[in-house]
This record gives structure tokens, sequence and C-alpha cells, in this order.
């Protein structure tokens, strides 16, 4: 697993079905993402050793990703429970921000395929899921990269303002009909 910073977490995945309902929740516009966001995301589910180990040093209840729910690592930008269409996870006595989206710039990456790829990776606070990682964006992700199911991808989440746009330009430039079909395609 690649070392992480202070301003990422990298997280080794599989790309699985989903497991929750996002494809039926309504979320607002944002100017820090597209105007209009594909219905549901994309599920990555972490390996068991696929987990940074600057996650455990967060201090929250909660195994893996229910960490980030500590907002210890800054998300970009959140959305109010309520401002979210459909959203049947909601606020508690223990827990008023329960439902909350946290939203993080992510880097995804199919090393496997030559697949990479800039979204926005969602947690809504007091999520029971403690492995898996919904991946939002503008476009049908499965569709537009050819991404199946147990697919190994890599995605990193950058802290708060950061956007993994330094990280795409760093990456060596692809060549031929597949890079060409991908940069057409966005």
């Amino acid at each position: 697993m690649a070392a992480n910073d202070n301003n990422s977490l990298i997280f080794n995945c599989v790309v699985t079905d989903g497991m929750g309902m996002y494809s039926e929740l309504d979320f607002p516009n944002h100017p820090k993402w597209p105007a209009k966001m594909h219905a549901g995301s994309l599920n990555a589910t972490i390996d068991r050793s696929g987990f940074p180990a600057a996650l455990e040093k967060i201090k929250h209840d909660g195994y893996g990703v229910q960490k980030l729910d500590s907002k210890t690592f800054a998300p970009l930008f959140t959305i109010k429970q309520e401002d979210i269409g459909n959203n049947s996870l909601g606020p508690t006595s223990y827990n008023p921000e329960r439902g909350t989206a946290q939203i993080w710039a992510c880097h995804v990456s199919a090393p496997s395929a030559s697949i990479e790829f800039n979204a926005w990776a969602v947690r809504r606070i007091g999520s029971a899921y403690s492995n898996v990682i919904e991946i939002m964006s503008d476009k049908h992700l499965r569709k537009t990269y050819g991404l199946k199911n147990d697919m190994p991808i890599i995605v990193k989440l950058y802290a708060g303002e950061q956007d993994g746009t330094a990280e795409q330009q760093q990456q060596p430039a692809q060549t031929g009909w597949r890079a060409k079909l991908k940069n057409i395609l966005g």
C-alpha cells in the first residue's frame, strides 16, 4: 500500500455491487461538484488489509471508515441530512449529525486496467458501513470506465481543499486507443 500523508488516505478496494440506496438519494447542487450528479454510486469495498494505518490513529468509536465521522480528516464539504432527498438516515439524540453527508475529492485508479479518474467519496455520518466507500460522479462510473465487480481499485481521499488535480497531472501520459477513448469520454 502506498504511503499516506496528512492530506490523503489511500484505500485498497474492490468494486462491488451496491449495498445501500444511493440511487434513490437526491443530493442538492453544490459549487464544489457538478450541477448534475449521476444517480447512485460506485461501491468500493475495502480489502481487510487495505485500510491506511493513519485511519487507526483517529480517535472515534467505530471501525474502518466509521472513524471518518469524527471529521478529524476534513471533508471538502458537507451536506446536511435534511438537504438530501429520500435520506432515511436521520439524526438521533445520541448523534445529531447522523445522515449528514461528508464529501471528499478522491482519485480512483485500477492499475491492472490502466484506468484512473477523479470523483467524490461520500460518507453519511452514522452509516453502519465500515468497509465501503461510496464514490459519486456526474458519470455512470461502471459504464464510462468499464469497471466490473471484483476489480481491484485504489481510492485516494483528499482532506479539505485538496482536489486530486495535481495527482492526475503527475501521472504519465497514456497512449494508444484506450487512452484516446478515455480522453474523449472524460
